[in-house]
């Protein structure tokens, strides 16, 4: 288990709250974003995933554990109905636009 794929796995995942935004929120009639309630438990739980692969890569150095809580990350985002595989489109469409040259 490297520890920079690893992190740069954490840099991906990160941005998941983004992506959940910009692919199941809309506008009312009013132009007020909405979100259902749903997606933003999905968020909070999913943030916390990313909270505890924080702790393990930055403050305790723990390569094998934050692996775990990649592959848990990865699990639990398909299991609450999200696709990983066009999550990773979407993060690589965002870098072509972010950085195009």
């Amino acid at each position: 288990m490297d520890y920079m794929y690893i992190f740069s796995k954490h840099d991906k995942w990160k941005r998941f709250d983004e992506f959940i935004f910009e692919t199941y929120c809309y506008t009312d009639k009013s132009e007020r974003l909405s979100l259902h309630k749903e997606h933003i438990f999905n968020i909070s739980h999913l943030a916390r995933i990313i909270g505890k692969l924080e702790v393990y890569l930055k403050d305790r150095s723990d390569v094998e554990q934050a692996h775990y809580a990649c592959k848990w990350f990865e699990a639990e985002f398909e299991e609450l109905g999200y696709s990983l595989s066009y999550f990773r489109h979407w993060l690589a469409e965002k870098r072509e636009i972010e950085a195009p040259f």
